[in-house]
């Protein structure tokens, strides 16, 4: 089974040598492809982003085999965590992150890959289009992926700044999403949703 694994990044190098040292590069069926947004620090150099875990090439092997898709668990290991606001559509949530997901090829040969003109949530968009064309998105928690979380306040609210822009933007691509989230009421939550509603409103202005 061939597996391309695809990491896109941007202004990493302090996390991104993690990845390459955890990958299972020893494994003949697998490639690496490493897409960078345009960063200006040393992240090309090091080439190198998230943890992967030494069950997560067996997990998504197994299940891959009975299922289109595979997502995985992503946890902080610093015990971070930015709560994901889940959206469910036909009993399945399509928020799972694309930092740990599995797609079988045939799947962007028929629903079409990542619209390019989204800012974030493009993982959500792409995921809506597979579960409205028919696939089930199998959830596997020991498939898993260390991602680390920003880890300063500014860091933090400007992920959820632009969750919230994307959120707007898929809201605008299928308006029928638009009352399906599931909102939290932990604290650390609604910061991040207040915060993530100015990038919603800010949103609107452009078209």
């Amino acid at each position: 089974m061939k597996i391309s694994i695809i990491i896109t990044t941007k202004n990493e190098e302090f996390n991104i040598s993690r990845l390459l040292k955890s990958m299972p590069i020893s494994k003949n069926e697998i490639e690496v492809i490493i897409v960078d947004a345009g960063s200006t620090d040393k992240t090309c150099e090091i080439a190198n982003d998230t943890e992967i875990s030494d069950t997560w090439y067996k997990e998504l092997t197994t299940s891959i085999k009975q299922y289109d898709i595979v997502a995985g668990y992503s946890p902080d290991p610093e015990g971070r965590h930015l709560p994901r606001v889940p959206i469910y559509v036909n009993g399945q949530d399509i928020t799972y992150p694309t930092c740990n997901i599995a797609y079988k090829r045939e799947i962007f040969e028929k629903v079409g890959y990542f619209r390019e003109e989204m800012i974030t949530a493009e993982d959500i968009e792409l995921n809506y289009r597979c579960v409205q064309a028919g696939y089930i998105i199998f959830y596997n928690p020991k498939m898993m992926v260390n991602h680390y979380q920003r880890t300063t306040r500014l860091g933090f609210a400007k992920q959820a700044f632009w969750n919230g822009y994307g959120r707007r933007q898929l809201n605008r691509i299928h308006p029928e999403l638009k009352h399906m989230h599931q909102h939290g009421a932990g604290l650390k939550n609604l910061v991040r949703l207040g915060i993530g509603f100015l990038g919603l409103n800010l949103g609107r202005l452009f078209k």
